[in-house]
């Protein structure tokens, strides 16, 4: 049995690497299946998460019913509308400008978080932005042979 360290690492890799594996998929998908499919099917992949999860939300029943409007509208706005324009953007760009912009979101968050709510960045999350932007700055500009990296996505 893992630690919940070592298991938080694996948990946070996995998240990063379906990640990108849904911007390169969804660029596949351009043509071959409806953006709205895709979306329709990642619900359906949640329902079938929440066999393996009901027993902690049946534990927590009482804490989260009472926001459960706030889980409806992060649910329709933050899984449904996000993920149905990201599709749609699949259609008009390449896999490597989806993956560099899903890259960016969480510095935005962030910045928004301390703006809205003073937030302090801790160390950590400041090095976290400086190499999200070291990466997208690396492969938005073309590489040593003068070629762009994008030609290689499409």
């Amino acid at each position: 049995m893992l630690s919940s360290t070592a298991r938080a690492y694996v948990l946070l890799t996995t998240t990063a690497f379906c990640w990108g594996a849904n911007s390169v998929l969804a660029r596949v998908a351009v043509g071959e299946v409806s953006p709205m499919l895709i979306v329709s099917l990642r619900w359906l992949g949640v329902v079938m998460l929440f066999f393996f999860v009901r027993q902690a939300i049946y534990r927590d029943w009482d804490k989260l019913k009472s926001h459960l409007p706030l889980l409806f509208m992060m649910g329709a706005l933050g899984f449904t509308a996000f993920n149905a324009l990201f599709y749609l953007a699949a259609h008009t760009t390449t896999a490597l400008n989806i993956g560099i912009i899903q890259g960016i979101v969480p510095v935005f968050l962030l910045i928004g978080m301390y703006f809205v709510y003073r937030s302090p960045v801790s160390l950590l999350q400041g090095l976290g932005v400086i190499v999200t932007i070291l990466g997208v700055t690396r492969f938005s500009l073309p590489n040593i042979d003068h070629t762009s990296y994008q030609g290689t996505m499409q």
